[in-house]
């Protein structure tokens, strides 16, 4: 059905053993979405709360939402025998303390270790996240940011306080972030920037960026961070580390997926694009440091790292259920990405890092979306296969015929149209034909004012939709030709990406 092509495998959380620590601030509150957000991901959420947590959100609370019993006191009666704070900090995968109050931070930074919580991430050696969250004079305080200055320097990830209004009625910096941004940071952590694989062999390569060799051993142990921009690439079998932040500032707009064109309320003409290329494409730009716009249609998978911004919502569709409804405007369908529903009244809000999507069912909409979003646009990457043609009117009723002849009209070239207007923007677009691809690429490139034409023979094994490999060769503006290999096509993302920055 369609909204299942909302349904992400949560692969950098399933199985995962996520230790999330609650210390006494009234933000506590928001931590009940997120440890609900980890446990509908997969992950095997662990709550440790301090002893003043506890008096804003009952651990009967987390205990419920998680499945798992919550810690608060390193002397509580135990079911077996086992030093606690040890084996939970073996067991874990990644943890974030959220929200970390001044008091945590300063015990923290200063070796102090005298409850459950902190006696716990003294004996971790998995990457550590906090979330400062205090009135902003406290978090401007010159012992706050000394404190937190040497977390950071220890390899902390420290995630900004957002601005706003707090508790405590002042306006300001110190607002723990949403649920939705704490489960970005815990995806970053174990999706893009530690290779933690017990018994994976880690194979160090040299990019094109010149990346650094490091003894392997010494790597096994060692903790990546794409925020701090080391540069190595790190190839352990499952999936890279990229390390690069050459697009940190830059916005990309990509597009991603099929439209369809309605011929009555069941029939639709469409194509076989699946969005795997686009979403490879957004996974890199966001890997990278880019602000991704990510306009997408008909798509059988989403960017790994996309997440639901609203919890328990429901995601309003105009005319999908208007048959049945009778009310188009106020159609819903519940749609189930794998984390929970989200409402967004025509335009699906999943968050990339720092981004956004938007969803578009016809091409003329995708047009449309396109073309009010590329003047903030550095790049715009045409990986969506729009449908050619539409009807000219659309049957508001099934058709039943034994012949049909339908009138069909072309559809807006929308890459032609940005070639038009694109000024210095970069203009990536993809030939998929049958046969030798190069010279309509080559034509195409022309004819849209582009810079790259990415070409593919979808008759080739592996280069064919729906596959996550191709065969590509890049056509420059220019003449220049550079035929590619079969590689992963979130290996080919890199590769484009490295070619128009």
């Amino acid at each position: 059905m369609w909204y299942n092509t909302y349904r992400m495998e949560n692969l950098a959380l399933k199985d995962k053993c996520v230790v999330v620590g609650v210390t006494g601030g009234i933000a506590a509150y928001k931590i009940c979405a997120l440890v609900s957000m980890l446990k509908k991901s997969g992950a095997d959420a662990r709550v440790v709360m301090t002893e003043n947590a506890a008096r804003f959100v009952a651990p009967l609370t987390f205990e419920t939402l998680s499945g798992n019993p919550v810690i608060t006191d390193t002397f509580a009666p135990k079911a077996r025998w086992e030093v606690e704070h040890i084996s939970l900090a073996k067991r874990a995968d990644v943890a974030i303390v959220a929200p970390a109050t001044a008091n945590f931070i300063g015990k923290y930074a200063g070796g102090i270790a005298d409850d459950f919580l902190t006696t716990t991430v003294f004996a971790m050696t998995c990457p550590m996240i906090i979330a400062p969250a205090m009135n902003t004079a406290m978090f401007r305080h010159a012992a706050v940011q000394a404190n937190l200055e040497t977390l950071k320097n220890r390899g902390v990830q420290i995630i900004k306080p957002e601005t706003g209004r707090l508790a405590c009625g002042d306006e300001g910096e110190g607002r723990c972030p949403e649920p939705a941004t704490l489960l970005q940071a815990i995806f970053d952590c174990l999706q893009n920037a530690e290779c933690r694989m017990q018994n994976a062999e880690l194979k160090v390569e040299e990019c094109s960026s010149g990346c650094v060799k490091k003894n392997p051993t010494e790597l096994l142990n060692s903790q990546f961070s794409i925020l701090n921009s080391q540069s190595e690439t790190v190839d352990c079998g499952l999936y890279t580390v990229n390390c690069k932040n050459d697009y940190a500032g830059k916005t990309v707009l990509i597009t991603a997926g099929g439209t369809e064109e309605d011929i009555d309320p069941v029939r639709f003409i469409g194509n076989r694009s699946s969005g795997k290329m686009g979403a490879a494409l957004a996974e890199a730009a966001a890997a990278r440091g880019a602000k991704v716009v990510f306009v997408f249609g008909s798509v059988k998978t989403m960017p790994f790292n996309a997440q639901c911004t609203m919890h328990n919502a429901q995601l309003k569709v105009g005319g999908i259920n208007a048959e049945r409804n009778g009310d188009e405007k106020n159609s819903t369908e519940t749609v189930d990405c794998g984390l929970c529903a989200v409402n967004c009244e025509n335009t699906s809000q999943f968050s990339i890092l720092n981004s956004e999507t938007i969803y578009c069912k016809s091409t003329i909409e995708m047009r449309d979306a396109v073309m009010k979003n590329y003047e903030r646009a550095d790049c715009i990457i045409m990986a969506a296969a729009p449908a050619d043609y539409r009807l000219e009117k659309p049957y508001n009723k099934k058709i039943k015929s034994e012949s049909l002849t339908l009138n069909l009209v072309k559809n807006p070239d929308i890459a032609a149209e940005v070639g038009v207007v694109k000024g210095d923007r970069r203009l990536v677009i993809f030939a998929a034909e049958t046969g030798g691809p190069v010279p309509a690429a080559a034509e195409k490139l022309k004819k849209k004012n582009a810079d790259l034409c990415v070409a593919n023979d979808v008759t080739q094994k592996g280069a064919g939709f729906g596959t996550d490999t191709n065969i590509a060769t890049l056509v420059f503006k220019g003449g220049k030709q550079e035929a590619l290999p079969l590689m992963s096509k979130r290996e080919l993302a890199d590769v484009i990406l490295d070619k128009i920055k």
